[in-house]
């Protein structure tokens, strides 16, 4: 993926913020899935709970399961606020599987 990165911040209220730099954001907002690249406009939405996939400088693809919670995208970059985030690979490897299951789906719905 070619264009500039910019910093998404993962905040949960029970551990410390994540600091990621990444070439595109899709999130599940409240009315449709949203897709944030470098230079989006500023906005806020409501989002809810599903999956966060992350596409970073190195064409790599982080898929995170949140819960709901607030996105808020400013010039210098993007922040989630949401009640709970855990990297896929952070999880039990059957919980892992089933997020990558689903995560495959979306990517294929995305790109379709």
């Amino acid at each position: 993926m070619n264009g500039p990165a910019f910093q998404l911040a993962i905040v949960t209220p029970f551990a410390r913020p994540r600091a990621i730099e990444a070439m595109c954001v899709n999130v599940p907002g409240s009315a449709g899935r949203l897709g944030i690249l470098a230079g989006h406009q500023p906005l806020v939405a409501a989002v809810q709970a599903g999956l966060l996939l992350v596409t970073t400088p190195a064409g790599e693809r982080e898929t995170w399961q949140i819960g709901e919670g607030f996105l808020k995208v400013e010039a210098q970059g993007v922040t989630l606020l949401t009640r709970r985030a855990t990297r896929a690979a952070d999880l039990p490897p059957d919980e892992a599987r089933a997020l990558a299951d689903g995560a495959r789906t979306l990517a294929a719905t995305l790109s379709g």
